[in-house]
């Protein structure tokens, strides 16, 4: 067998183990729903988009909070601070 169709056996494989109901049989021949399993790793492309977006967005929420505490922290230093000097 070529490594190439070993590694389109592979592909094949998993589509069957992720999405089963794509799959059929006909006389000892699997075949696949080509269309509905495009829909179904394009939905899944977008979910991995959608999730990788939302880490992002939620990574800068918390960059944004601690930018906003550290310039508290610093507005009150100064506070202290001239409050020491005077």
């Amino acid at each position: 067998m070529k490594k190439d169709e070993s590694e389109k056996q592979k592909i094949g494989l998993s589509r069957m183990k992720v999405f089963p109901e794509l799959v059929s049989e006909s006389h000892g021949i699997k075949s696949e729903n080509s269309r509905a399993c495009s829909c179904s790793f394009n939905a899944l492309k977008e979910k991995v988009y959608d999730e990788r977006a939302r880490r992002r967005l939620s990574k800068q929420q918390r960059d944004n909070e601690l930018k906003t505490m550290l310039k508290t922290l610093i507005k009150k230093l100064k506070l202290v601070l001239q409050k020491t000097i005077r």
